[in-house]
Order: structure tokens, then C-alpha cells, then sequence
């Protein structure tokens, strides 16, 4: 018999925008309400949720970009996660999982 299973959710507002399960057994979720910057989580039963934070990427002097508004969420077989977003000049985030992750989300101390 299939049961039902409620982790809760990883932050105060309601929406959960996009899921997908990532090679890893890690459940990946984006979260976050219109008007308002989504942030990756994800989940698994042994360590609850994971807060990855705000999704930007910096590359210095080239572009610099935070993403506020996604949609869409699917895993390549190589274990990627990509990321769509929906804003009007979306663009398409691919995160790695295990990969390092810089802290902070615009880092003025990238190579140049």
C-alpha cells in the first residue's frame, strides 16, 4: 500500500515553485513567493532540509546575475540540476550537486 508522506516545507512562505529528484536521493525543491528572491533547499529523511540560499552567479567583469522568479526544475542524467527561470529576461541556472558553492551570491573577489 503507497502512503503518504508530509516533510513539511523548508520556509514560512506557501509556495513551492518547481521539485525534482536529484541523483543523490535528495529531493530539490525552489521556494518562494512572487515578488519576493526563491531559494534552493533540498531535502533527504537523514538530514532534513539543506538551505543552498539565493541563486547568482558572478563573473566578473563579464556579467554578474541573481535570479528571483523560477518555474521549472528537471535532472540530466549526469546528476545536474537545471533550473529554469521565469522572469522576463529568464535565464537557465545549472546547479551541481556536491559541486563547491561560493559563499554569497554576488562575490566581489572573483578572478577577474
Amino acid at each position: 500500500m503507497d502512503r503518504l508522506i508530509n516533510w513539511g516545507k523548508p520556509r514560512v512562505e506557501r509556495r513551492v515553485r518547481a521539485a525534482t529528484m536529484g541523483k543523490d536521493g535528495r529531493l530539490y525543491t525552489i521556494c518562494g513567493e512572487k515578488d519576493n528572491v526563491c531559494r534552493l533547499f533540498s531535502f533527504r529523511d537523514d538530514e532534513g532540509h539543506i538551505d543552498y540560499g539565493v541563486l547568482g552567479v558572478d563573473r566578473s567583469p563579464y556579467y554578474a546575475k541573481i535570479a528571483y522568479q523560477f518555474d521549472a526544475m528537471a535532472t540530466a542524467a549526469d546528476g545536474s540540476i537545471f533550473i529554469g527561470e521565469s522572469d522576463r529576461r529568464a535565464k537557465l541556472f545549472i546547479f551541481i550537486p556536491g559541486a563547491p558553492v561560493m559563499p554569497g551570491v554576488l562575490n566581489p573577489t572573483n578572478p577577474r
